[in-house]
Formats: C-alpha cells, sequence, structure tokens
C-alpha cells in the first residue's frame, strides 16, 4: 500500500516550525531547535528536507521523512 502524505508548516515569532498533516488537519509535530523567531522555510524539491531560517542567524534542515513518523 503506498500512502501520501501532505504536509503544510507555519512559522513565526515562537522559535518553533509547526507541522501538519494536509489531508486530515492533523497537528504532527513541532520543529524547535532555534533560539529567536523564524523569518522563512523553504522545502527540498523532492519534500525529504525543510530548511528553516531564524534571526537567531542559524539555519536549520530539517528530514522530513523522520519527522512525520514521531
Amino acid at each position: 500500500m503506498y500512502v501520501c502524505l501532505i504536509l503544510v508548516t507555519s512559522t513565526g515569532a515562537e522559535k518553533v516550525v509547526k507541522i501538519w498533516s494536509l489531508d486530515s488537519g492533523e497537528f504532527l509535530r513541532n520543529l524547535s531547535g532555534h533560539t529567536q523567531g523564524l523569518s522563512d522555510i523553504a522545502w527540498s524539491f523532492d519534500s525529504v528536507y525543510l530548511a528553516s531560517a531564524s534571526d537567531d542567524t542559524t539555519i536549520r534542515i530539517w528530514d522530513v521523512e523522520s519527522v512525520s513518523r514521531t
């Protein structure tokens, strides 16, 4: 069986990336690690990775497949 999981994300001043399932609307997980608010997010072309940029001058690369399983 093939399951297609469509994820949506949001960012903001609260220092975390939030991930939801677009199909169910279910909240899946917070991605935390930045120390200041987030300024941008970007998906890799194959949707495997998510990059988040923060006002703390860091960029974090997240493996979305491992994130969606936790």
